[in-house]
């Protein structure tokens, strides 16, 4: 394997880490370094750096067209499922709004019978039918 030599600030870009950090891991111990005069050299393998230049690359210089594609694809078919669960929604509010009219007129309805079935002696006096039996 090929070593190679960085200082903390070529090893910090290439790693993807700030300067300072990479510092303390050196002054901890914690990232084995050698100081040569007055300069920190960190010592890696060839492989791990091209691997890891490799990883941060932009994704779209490593995408497939062919892959953007199937994903603009899939985005538009979400973007049309999401239009017809608003139109779903928008039908279960209608129905929500109907339903509570029903249950409105009902009860009014309900009252109107109660009110028939009071005998003119009841209305007279305000006697509730529900007070009386």
């Amino acid at each position: 394997m090929t070593k190679k030599n960085l200082t903390i600030t070529e090893y910090a870009k290439t790693f993807d880490l700030s300067p300072h950090n990479v510092r303390n891991k050196v002054n901890s111990g914690e990232l084995p370094a050698e100081k040569i005069r007055n300069k920190w050299i960190i010592q890696v393998d060839e492989t791990e750096v091209s691997l890891n230049q490799k990883l941060n690359q932009p994704l779209n210089q490593e995408l497939n067209p062919l892959l953007i594609k199937n994903l603009e694809q899939q985005i538009e078919d979400l973007k049309e499922q999401l239009a017809q669960k608003d139109v779903q929604i928008d039908q279960l509010l209608k129905q929500q709004d109907q339903h509570q009219q029903i249950i409105m007129s009902m009860n009014q309805n309900q009252k109107l019978l109660v009110e028939s079935k009071r005998t003119w002696f009841q209305k007279l006096f305000g006697l509730n039918i529900m007070e009386s039996t």
